[in-house]
């Protein structure tokens, strides 16, 4: 049975413990993250993840709302907090909710992001099925870009996502928020670019690095994507390293989106992400019909 505990004091253990889980380190070393309001909460316990903690003002909540976040905590302790203690361990200030939940951290590598099984839907699921097809994401130095590229993963149906070369970590709070819940089902691994380079060669993974220069790059839509595919986008500022833009493989292709406006040069990552991502997910569709 959970403990149902107050707390009333922004200076409790419990509550000092919560603020230095703001720091990815921190995160990483309790293999925990933190999830704020009712949506992050109740869709990381549908993805399988074990909720440790739930804070949660009391009087705020009832109702199916309060059922369904109980729900979500199962068996972790319930701390019951003041206005003010929330205020104090909420990371997202402006929409705190009244609830907040530590969950353990779901765990992957590269390896078993990429040996995700791949269009075996049974036709009685409601979920459909995943493409051959992953998103690596290169040196991006935003949570919510982060987040958000997470999210067009998910919803162009790829098998997973990979961080290279990481500055920002998937479940950082800013990076939840824009994935709207998206980290916690998609299989999200991290590692150097040099070493997911090699592990999607080893695999038999098509790269397609996304370039801003149309004179070196294909017309992103005049490539072919009916194969395993890894689309590889960079930061914004600097884009890719030379490890994705050098083309020294048969099954290595540059990507150009073409920019038809008198001042844009280029998209935002996760716009740029989402463009190709469909583009390889509308094909793959396409061909798996024809066969």
């Amino acid at each position: 049975m959970p403990r149902i505990l107050d707390i009333t004091s922004v200076q409790n253990p419990r509550i000092k413990a919560v603020l230095r889980m703001r720091k990815s380190r921190v995160r990483r070393d309790a293999e925990a993250f933190i999830a704020e309001g009712h949506r992050e909460i109740t869709r990381a316990a549908s993805a399988g993840l074990r909720c440790i903690e739930l804070y949660i003002v009391e009087g705020q909540w009832s109702g199916r709302m309060l059922d369904e976040l109980y729900q979500a905590a199962g068996d972790a302790d319930r701390f019951h907090v003041t206005p003010q203690v929330i205020d104090k361990i909420a990371y997202l200030k402006e929409d705190t909710e009244g609830a907040l939940a530590i969950f353990e951290s779901p765990q992957w590598s590269v390896e078993q992001v990429l040996a995700q099984p791949v269009e075996q839907s049974e036709q009685s699921s409601p979920l459909p099925a995943r493409r051959p097809l992953w998103l690596v994401a290169e040196g991006i130095e935003k949570p919510g870009n982060l987040g958000a590229m997470a999210r067009s993963a998910d919803a162009a149906g790829a098998a997973g996502m990979l961080v290279a070369d990481g500055v920002v970590d998937a479940l950082n709070p800013n990076a939840i928020r824009a994935s709207t819940g998206a980290v916690f089902s998609l299989p999200i691994a991290g590692g150097s670019s040099q070493s997911i380079r090699e592990r999607l060669i080893a695999c038999g993974v098509m790269i397609v690095a996304a370039s801003p220069d149309p004179a070196h790059a294909q017309q992103y839509t005049a490539i072919d994507y009916g194969q395993p595919t890894a689309i590889v986008v960079g930061a914004e500022d600097r884009g890719l390293s030379d490890v994705w833009t050098t083309v020294d493989l048969p099954h290595h292709r540059l990507a150009s989106i073409p920019m038809l406006g008198r001042s844009a040069d280029s998209l935002n990552a996760s716009v740029a992400s989402a463009v190709l991502l469909f583009e390889a997910s509308r094909q793959w569709d396409a061909k798996k019909y024809r066969t």
